[in-house]
This record gives C-alpha cells, sequence and structure tokens, in this order.
C-alpha cells in the first residue's frame, strides 16, 4: 500500500516538474525512479554488483554497444524436437493475454526450461549477461507462447518499452522461423527510440500505443528505420526492453511459437538463484510480471 501511495505522490511531482531533465523526459524519469528508488531495484543492483565474486568480463558484445544481440541457441532440427515436447507437455494454454493475440502454454517449470535454460546460457551469453549487469543474473521467469495468425494488432504487437527497471534484459527464443511464420521482433535504436521518447511516447498509456511510429517521426524529421532479422528456428533476441521501443510482428503464414524469459540481476548464479525461486511463492513469476519491490526478490535469493 505505501508503495502505491508513494508512486501516486511521484506521479503527481512529475507533472509539475520541466518536461526534459538532462535530456532525459518525464516519463522516462518516472517510470525508472518508481522502479529504481520507491521499488528499491536500484540499490538491489548495487548490492548483487558487490556480491558477485566472478571477474567481470569485458566482451564489448552488441549488447552493451547496441542494447540488443543476437544469440544462437539451438539447431533447427533441435528447436523443433523441443518445440513438439513443450506442446506434449502442456495440456492447455493460458488465455490471460489472449488480447494481445498470443497465449500461454502451461508447461510445467521444471526439467524442460532447465534443459533450454542451460543452452540460452552459454559460455558466451552467459559473459555477455555478466558484463551487462555487472553482477550474476537469474531468469526470474519464462514462458512459451504461441501467437496465432492474426490481423489485429494489440499491445505488445504495437511500439513499446516495457515498464521495468533501468537495468534488466529479455531474451525471445524462436522455436519457429521467421520465415515459415512471419512472425517476427521489430527494434528502433536508441538514437531513435531516445528521439521518439522525447515526444512523450514512450511509458505512455497502453492505448496510445501505435502501430505506425513513421508518420510522427517524419513530421519531426527522425530517420526512422526499425531493424527486424531473418530470425531462425533455434536463435534468440536478447535485448534491453525498457531501452529499445519495439513489437511483435504478427505472424500471416503459420503460428509463431517462441520463448519469453525476463532475466534480472541475482546476488547468487543463476542455477542456485533459480532453484531457490522454484521453493519460493512470488506470484508474479507465474504472472510474468516484476515483484513489487525488490527486497521479495532479495529475500528469497540471499
Amino acid at each position: 500500500m505505501l508503495i502505491g501511495l508513494r508512486e501516486k505522490l511521484l506521479r503527481a511531482q512529475t507533472k509539475f516538474q520541466p518536461y526534459m531533465v538532462d535530456g532525459v523526459p518525464r516519463r522516462v524519469r518516472e517510470t525508472f525512479k518508481r522502479y529504481d528508488e520507491i521499488r528499491g531495484y536500484g540499490g538491489y543492483l548495487k548490492r548483487c554488483q558487490k556480491a558477485c565474486k566472478r571477474p567481470i568480463p569485458q566482451t564489448n558484445s552488441s549488447l552493451i554497444a547496441n542494447h540488443y544481440d543476437l544469440i544462437d541457441v539451438f539447431s533447427n532440427d533441435e528447436a523443433e524436437t523441443l518445440r513438439k515436447e513443450a506442446f506434449s507437455l502442456s495440456d492447455d494454454f493460458d488465455y490471460r493475454r489472449g488480447k494481445e493475440n498470443k497465449a500461454t502454454l502451461k508447461v510445467p517449470d521444471g526439467a524442460f526450461f532447465d534443459k533450454v535454460l542451460e543452452q540460452v546460457f552459454s559460455d558466451e551469453t552467459d559473459a555477455r549477461l555478466l558484463e551487462y549487469f555487472g553482477s550474476e543474473y537469474v531468469p526470474f521467469w519464462c514462458g512459451m507462447e504461441q501467437t496465432e495468425v492474426s490481423t489485429a494488432n494489440k499491445r505488445a504487437f504495437l511500439w513499446h518499452c516495457d515498464k521495468g527497471p533501468s537495468k534488466w534484459a529479455k531474451v525471445l527464443l524462436y522455436f519457429t522461423s521467421v520465415a515459415d511464420t512471419g512472425g517476427n521482433s521489430v527494434l528502433i535504436d536508441a538514437k531513435t527510440t531516445d528521439a521518439i521518447s522525447a515526444l512523450d511516447y514512450t511509458f505512455g498509456p497502453a492505448k496510445e500505443r501505435t502501430s505506425d511510429l513513421a508518420e510522427l517521426a517524419k513530421q519531426h524529421d527522425i530517420d526512422f528505420e526499425p531493424m527486424s532479422f531473418d530470425v531462425k528456428a533455434g536463435q534468440a533476441l536478447l535485448f534491453e526492453p525498457a531501452r529499445l521501443l519495439h513489437h511483435g510482428q504478427l505472424p500471416n503464414k503459420a503460428p509463431r511459437t517462441i520463448m519469453q524469459i525476463l532475466i534480472l540481476p541475482s546476488p547468487r548464479p543463476w542455477r542456485e538463484a533459480l532453484a531457490r525461486l522454484r521453493n519460493a511463492d512470488l506470484a508474479s513469476r507465474n504472472d510474468f510480471s516484476f515483484p513489487s519491490h525488490a527486497r521479495d526478490l532479495e529475500a528469497v535469493l540471499r
């Protein structure tokens, strides 16, 4: 309750502050202050960094330089085998997100995800994430989802940044190829995202999201060149969803199957941290959201 009151006060105070402060727009400042300060994720990150026992590598990866990276996880055949296994393990879809043209497979959080995560966090990707956070990390939640062929863009399929702390990452692991489904992920680079954020778009209400930012960019002389990749089954997009504007591209040939993985800093290595999470009762893991305060996560992982 106290968090909610502090956030309401923050929103009220922000309305009377200058629109831009040190080049940061009002909505961006409010969102990061909400999570980093009021919800404690900034201090939590510092404590995770202090607790890290491994040397921090200097990979200078695309994740560091550009806020995104494309990684190879499985072969095409391995991805298809795992996709079939996921469906065999799932007895139903969770349609809580049906309004977003996608449904989550009810796959038990256990051996299947362990097998996938071991491949996702290869030595190379591990080094990228260790450098990015300056600490250990944990896959806080994972979700397999299928998007059906559709013509209605909603929520995740409209341009947006994901609200959250200033430092977190997401993996979109593809079990179907873009060439086979037409379903993809589209990004805007950091410079263009900043320019559009300055127009008071980023972190706005979901009802203000649009499927087309080209006209807005043109009106303000912003170079607008969205990025997408010919992602193969078994490849993954690793990126900062709070830093880059992005949207899902609906499949137009066949259903798209992906796994989303939310990655947060951790005071201990990810395998140990994940084991502790599974023995805890954090509703936000099942809701695919963040713990209401970082102390809830830290109490489980420390």
